[in-house]
């Protein structure tokens, strides 16, 4: 698509012409020549001068071989610039406008002038531009099995100028199915080689529908799969067990629950991992990947005791703290600091229980905060020890006087706790205690039977409750 001006060496010949004053004038448009490429609308112009033929005339006066090189060189003193405003996108009838620089006295001293100053050139010629098809004859075709099917795009069956030319991107990572949808871009690499040849390209995508694609043989994961649940509501958790599933599935696929911890009346939703390519590869593909399951009624954490019958759970605290002073009985320990050494020593005394009576006076119950708290409960009760001590023994490490000797009878107070940690109740309302732990704590009243003021029942239930109430809910009450 090329409309060209083309000047011939006779042309030239004819195109010199004698002036009255001995200087022979030349037309410079017979030395340049206009390109216009491309088509109608899209065409752009480039200006090609003959310095060759230029410096070929020049030198023709020239009597020797010196002055003739010097006179061709005469020729690089022209210069031809186009001077409109419009140079591309060019159409049939415009007028191209040419400006021809020179200076005149250097001319006049080899001989020569210039007929004129500027010429113009009227486009004509221009083929109507067609427009190009990047996607004729592309072929598109697909790999492996739906729904996971794989593109591939092949442009070697297009023409040349399309192969040439254009590139054809698309999501390489797409996985595809029966009567998905996907697009093809069209990427044009040269819109002058387009050009050149009368073509634009205005459509560059193309929406392909998938069809035709073998189907993948549908399989369920969860065919056979057991899940089992073990723990106490809020701590319930749930792992699986394939051992029923086909032997691909066992091999391939990674059965994971969504969370960790579960209770009563949610629903646990288990999640499948797998390989899709592998899957793919083989012809097949999972009907789901995800199941919920309902939780069966566990054990649960109590969050209170009312309702529930803590009769031999109550024996059993009870039962603890009797155990701990029958078996260590009663120790008196003060502690001496000696005013010339620096180390504590102790002196001991050691009573015999004589009396021993225990009651209930408090019972206290905290409840977990957090469902993931490893403690999700603690079940208290508060005793008070009423003891009657006879001295059997004493170590004095300083032999200090010993104001109670041997035989001598004393009424103490004690209070005590004992409690048990992680109390569930199972289904039919009875406690379970399988998961629990039994913990005792001594507080010691004053020797005179008398209970002092930093060691009270409320000051007990008080501690109780600031240890614990960052991370459990505590309440209070009479042991009744």
């Amino acid at each position: 698509m090329k409309k060209t001006i083309i000047t011939l060496a006779a042309s030239m010949l004819c195109a010199i012409t004698m002036t009255a004053c001995g200087t022979t004038s030349l037309d410079p448009e017979s030395y340049c020549t206009v390109d216009v490429d491309g088509a109608n609308g899209y065409a752009t112009a480039e200006l090609e001068p003959d310095y060759q033929a230029l410096a070929l005339v020049f030198s023709s006066k020239a009597e020797n071989s010196e002055d003739k090189l010097v006179s061709a060189l005469y020729a690089d003193l022209i210069r031809f610039e186009i001077t409109s405003d419009k140079k591309e996108k060019l159409s049939n009838g415009d007028v191209i406008e040419v400006e021809v620089k020179y200076n005149k006295d250097a001319l006049k001293q080899i001989g020569y002038s210039l007929s004129k100053d500027s010429f113009s050139y009227k486009v004509e010629g221009l083929e109507e531009v067609k427009e190009l098809d990047p996607f004729k004859d592309l072929k598109i075709s697909y790999t492996g099995y739906a729904p996971n099917a794989g593109i591939e795009i092949d442009s070697s069956g297009c023409e040349e100028l399309i192969r040439q030319n254009i590139a054809f991107e698309y999501d390489r990572d797409l996985k595809v199915d029966n009567g998905d949808t996907f697009t093809v871009k069209a990427v044009c690499l040269s819109d002058k080689a387009l050009l050149d040849a009368g073509y634009i390209m205005n459509n560059n995508t193309y929406q392909a529908t998938v069809s035709g694609v073998q189907e993948a043989k549908q399989v369920d994961p969860f065919e056979g799969l057991e899940i089992n649940f073990s723990g106490m509501s809020p701590q319930i958790t749930a792992d699986t067990d394939a051992s029923g599933c086909d032997q691909f599935i066992r091999n391939n696929i990674t059965f994971k629950p969504e969370k960790e911890l579960y209770a009563n009346g949610e629903k646990v939703k288990i999640l499948v991992e797998y390989d899709k390519d592998s899957f793919s590869d083989n012809g097949l593909a999972l009907s789901v990947e995800e199941k919920e399951f309902d939780i069966d009624s566990m054990p649960y954490y109590l969050e209170g005791y009312e309702g529930m019958d803590f009769t031999e759970t109550d024996q059993e605290l009870r039962d603890l703290v009797e155990a701990e002073f029958a078996e260590k009985g009663y120790y008196k320990e003060a502690t001496v600091q000696s005013k010339t050494i620096t180390y504590r020593m102790h002196a001991v005394d050691k009573y015999r229980l004589n009396e021993f009576e225990l009651t209930p006076v408090k019972r206290i119950f905290a409840a977990a905060k957090d469902a993931g708290n490893e403690i999700q409960n603690k079940y208290i009760i508060v005793w008070k020890a009423s003891i009657q001590a006879e001295k059997t023994d004493t170590k004095n490490h300083f032999n200090l006087s010993d104001k109670n000797p041997f035989g001598t009878i004393l009424d103490l107070e004690f209070y005590a706790t004992s409690s048990v940690r992680n109390v569930a109740a199972n289904t039919d309302g009875s406690l379970n205690t399988d998961n629990t732990e039994n913990i005792i704590s001594m507080y010691i009243l004053s020797s005179t039977g008398k209970a002092d003021e930093t060691t009270t029942v409320e000051s007990i239930c008080n501690r109780i409750k600031s240890n614990n109430s960052n991370e459990f809910s505590v309440s209070v009450s009479d042991y009744e």
